[in-house]
């Protein structure tokens, strides 16, 4: 039973999709999201949570690829991850976070891989002043 939860929770972040959040909605999603898929889960009093809150909304959008701030490369970067995410059907992930000053806050592998498939567009949410 606990195997079926897990599964019915990532079918959920796969689909769930708000016009808009909160800046704690996002943080909230956020660390759900990266729970066993990061090193170590930023909380909201990390530098990395404070700038996440830093905003006064996120608005889902779908942005064109090419349009998406430069990713994260080298050691920043999972290959393994990017790979793996290469072989999924990525028209139905999590959008990705941007921040107000165009910086990818979450999902960098899945932009790569998804610029890597071809798609010329990708859900994001964008963060606001």
């Amino acid at each position: 039973m606990n195997e079926m939860r897990k599964l019915i929770e990532t079918i959920e972040l796969f689909t769930e999709s708000k016009a808009s959040m909160t800046p704690e909605e996002m943080m909230a999603k956020l660390q759900k999201d990266m729970q066993g898929t990061h090193t170590g889960v930023h909380g909201p009093d990390s530098d990395w949570g404070k700038y996440v809150l830093d905003h006064s909304v996120y608005k889902l959008q779908e942005l064109p690829i090419d349009s998406l701030p430069q990713t994260l490369t080298g050691a920043g970067i999972n290959k393994d991850n990017v790979e793996r995410y290469k072989q999924k059907d990525l028209s139905n992930a999590p959008p990705i976070v941007i921040s107000k000053d165009n910086t990818i806050l979450d999902g960098n592998h899945r932009a790569i891989a998804a610029k890597a498939q071809g798609a010329k567009t990708i859900k994001a949410y964008v963060g606001e002043s």
